[in-house]
């Protein structure tokens, strides 16, 4: 197993430097490839298929990475933080424990509330299926663990909009030592839709500099 090895070679004192940066590459390349599985098996899933007039196709999301995955400072123990942006409000306002059955989706009368709630729906098994595929790996608790404070099923602060986001990242409210707030500033595209993340990353700037103006300060002592 890849935790197995990247262990016995740190303690072997084997090159720890250039060991640890294949192993973050090699991460990288792995939790990518188990975002785009569940994204294909959640595709297959009879009752998506079942709403054709809501196409999952069209559901624009992004997965950015946090923490020392995004800082890519992963180590043999580390867990994984990440964040997910959505196009619209509604894609995380409409997050809820109950999936809506077929028939209930049908009774929707408002056809926005509808797509919303089968987008939040579906971006929510969507994370479900990734945590899954992580914690049938076996390696829980020697490894490759999910940080449950820095994820989008229990951590809404880092679910929404790239502005929703922003706004509370830059809010007078945040604590200055919140390394939530820290990782989100510092956050990597991961996988899915880019133009999420560069929109992101341009509203944060915006939003900075704003900040900076007022306070008369640099954006490191933000």
């Amino acid at each position: 197993m890849l935790f197995r090895s990247i262990r016995q070679e740190l303690k072997a004192n084997i090159d720890q430097e250039g060991t640890l940066k294949v192993y973050n590459q090699n991460i990288e390349e792995f939790v990518i490839c188990l975002f785009k599985e569940s994204q294909e098996m959640l595709g297959s899933m009879p009752k998506i298929k079942a709403l054709d007039q809501l196409n999952p196709t069209t559901i624009k999301f992004c997965v950015m990475s946090l923490g020392s995955l995004s800082r890519k400072m992963l180590s043999a123990y580390s867990d994984l933080e990440y964040g997910m942006l959505t196009e619209f409000v509604g894609d995380y306002v409409f997050w809820e424990k109950d999936v809506l059955t077929l028939d209930r989706y049908n009774k929707y009368s408002n056809p926005e509330k509808k797509q919303a709630k089968f987008r939040a729906d579906y971006l929510r098994i969507f994370t479900e299926l990734f945590e899954f595929k992580i914690r049938i790996l076996g390696e829980t608790g020697r490894g490759l663990q999910l940080d449950e404070a820095s994820q989008p099923r229990y951590e809404r602060s880092v679910l929404g909009t790239p502005e929703s986001i922003v706004s509370r990242c830059v809010s007078q409210e945040v604590d200055a030592h919140d390394g939530i707030v820290y990782s989100l500033i510092h956050a990597r595209y991961l996988y899915g839709d880019k133009g999420l993340f560069e929109q992101y990353q341009k509203e944060l700037n915006k939003k900075y500099k704003e900040l900076c103006r007022q306070r008369k300060i640099g954006r490191a002592h933000v």
